[in-house]
């Protein structure tokens, strides 16, 4: 998926160095303990209020952009893996 371009620069102005889409930050987001594989998000936030996560979420429903929710990073089942594309 393509994010369009005013999505993430609205989501760079508001949470700055915690948005990423370099490809190196995209990798660390791309692989898990299943067998499964998938390509890398198109971009990686790491939201720290409640109101940056209703922001993050609003924009990417207006937008038919995935959301993919990530802990550690193990998901052995590939259900952090972003198979669509979107934003982890």
């Amino acid at each position: 998926m393509t994010i369009p371009e005013f999505v993430l620069d609205e989501l760079a102005d508001r949470l700055g160095a915690r948005f990423s889409t370099a490809s190196g930050v995209r990798a660390q987001h791309a692989g898990s303990e299943s067998f499964h594989r998938a390509p890398p998000p198109d971009a990686v936030a790491w939201p720290e209020t409640t109101a940056e996560v209703s922001f993050i979420l609003s924009l990417c429903n207006a937008h038919d952009i995935p959301v993919i929710g990530w802990g550690v990073g193990t998901s052995l089942e590939g259900q952090a893996l972003a198979v669509r594309g979107g934003i982890t």
